[in-house]
């Protein structure tokens, strides 16, 4: 409390007024707790949202461009869609899997510190998104990546929109979820 009676004098004397005593930060461990639970699962269903409504919009584009170009060069180079998926794929998995578990963990203590059950049912719902994906959208996540031509291979039978159709239904109803 000292020093933020020290920082507030400072204040005062650089700028003419004081803080408002407000800002002390008498916080207690469960309203910390709770805090950092909230601000998680607020990054976690951003994240989740961000991804369902930019992303499959930004990917349904790449892919209607393609199915569009399909056939038009006799020697098909790289596209962007299939440039792009193995990097977005990685890049989400690599930062959305932890801050599944993180998120989930600070709601688990959240309910040990507050004695709240609500904190577990937003900690199962947070970490239901892995068993989600897992069990419902690896399954058209493999048909996407199995649809970038190796040199040498056949091209897919499917057009992108048609794959990636499933996968955004599916990544819609497990962000909304979330929510």
């Amino acid at each position: 409390m000292a020093a933020f009676n020290r920082a507030n004098d400072l204040f005062y004397m650089n700028y003419g007024f004081s803080m408002p005593s407000s800002l002390t930060l008498d916080v207690t461990a469960d309203q910390g707790v709770a805090a950092a639970a909230c601000a998680l699962q607020g990054i976690h269903v951003g994240a989740l949202l961000f991804c369902s409504f930019v992303d499959t919009k930004a990917l349904r584009k790449l892919a209607e461009e393609e199915d569009e170009g399909e056939g038009k060069e006799e020697e098909k180079k790289t596209t962007a869609l299939e440039t792009f998926l193995p990097v977005w794929r990685n890049a989400e998995s690599d930062f959305m899997a932890p801050l599944t578990v993180v998120c989930a963990a600070t709601h688990s203590a959240c309910f040990h510190v507050t004695g709240d059950w609500s904190c577990l049912l937003s900690a199962g719902i947070s970490l239901a998104t892995i068993p989600y994906t897992m069990l419902f959208m690896n399954r058209d996540i493999g048909q996407l990546f199995k649809a970038i031509p190796i040199k040498g291979e056949a091209k897919r039978t499917h057009s992108w929109k048609q794959m990636l159709s499933s996968f955004t239904v599916k990544h819609h109803a497990r962000s909304l979820a979330n929510w």
